[in-house]
């Protein structure tokens, strides 16, 4: 029979058995910390033209346009969630076009912007739109600004959060600025900026039209700082939750993580192109 020893935690009394104390002693073993065995999923918005949405095997039974797909969970994408950024980057992604079945093939370095504050496209890319860009071998190669952060969830009555990354490309850029503008405007007393993981958003979608059809976009609320007791009822134990988003924002400085893919991008809308 396993020994068990009694420990105290606070005012109440865990116990920890041989089996324990042998996996403590091990501790990470075996564990791959490499960058790419590290991958931190994506949250994408369903469209009008996405697989999940439409007839056929990848449908996802209740799924709509304007829902946020995680995983192979559906969030509505009124109801939303609360979201804790972390960290930053960007990055070119390519793909083949949807004729040839539009898979991911690449991804390529961020190279910086030009004088008009345009993303410097891959070497080799040349652009047949406005901001859109080809490979010599006729891949789709499209700019993408991805912010990691830990989604929050409230499950038998306990806050949960997990890691994921939302990706913007398009017009997204222009909510991911609003969304670090509003970031940016967190001050302490003495006028410094707050870290960016010292806040959680308010997430959901919103439609927007044009002359050509429609698609939906992340709407980002106003932040609720960790620091406002209101955290609470969002990430439980504040300091924790703080700490969590320094740990995520570290490990993606460092390259220890990186998102995944963007696996549904070729299928996402082109907002000049889809249709009603």
């Amino acid at each position: 029979m396993a020994q068990v020893v009694k420990k105290t935690e606070g005012s109440e009394v865990a116990e920890v058995s041989d089996l324990e104390k042998l996996m403590q002693g091990d501790a990470g073993k075996g564990v791959s910390n490499r960058s790419e065995d590290n991958l931190v999923p994506q949250i994408s918005i369903l469209q009008p033209l996405s697989p999940e949405v439409l007839d056929g095997p990848a449908n996802i039974a209740g799924a709509k346009a304007g829902d946020f797909l995680v995983g192979k969970r559906i969030i509505a994408g009124r109801e939303g969630f609360w979201f804790q950024p972390c960290y930053v980057d960007q990055t070119w992604l390519e793909f083949t076009p949807l004729d040839r079945g539009g898979g991911f093939v690449a991804q390529h370095e961020f190279n910086g912007v030009d004088r008009s504050g345009n993303a410097v496209p891959p070497q080799g890319a040349v652009g047949y739109g406005r901001q859109k860009y080809r490979m010599a071998n006729g891949n789709e190669v499209v700019h993408y600004r991805q912010l990691a952060g830990i989604l929050w969830t409230a499950e038998a009555g306990q806050s949960k959060g997990l890691e994921h990354v939302i990706a913007f490309k398009s017009t997204g850029h222009t909510v991911m600025r609003d969304w670090m503008t509003k970031a940016g405007q967190l001050r302490f007393p003495n006028g410094d900026q707050h870290p960016l993981f010292g806040a959680v958003y308010k997430v959901t979608t919103e439609q927007r039209r044009n002359a050509s059809g429609q698609w939906y976009v992340v709407k980002v609320d106003e932040p609720l700082s960790l620091l406002a007791k209101e955290a609470a009822a969002v990430v439980g134990d504040a300091t924790k939750a703080y700490h969590m988003g320094e740990a995520l924002n570290a490990a993606f400085e460092s390259r220890e993580k990186q998102a995944a893919r963007v696996i549904a991008a070729e299928v996402e809308v082109d907002e000049e192109k889809i249709p009603l």
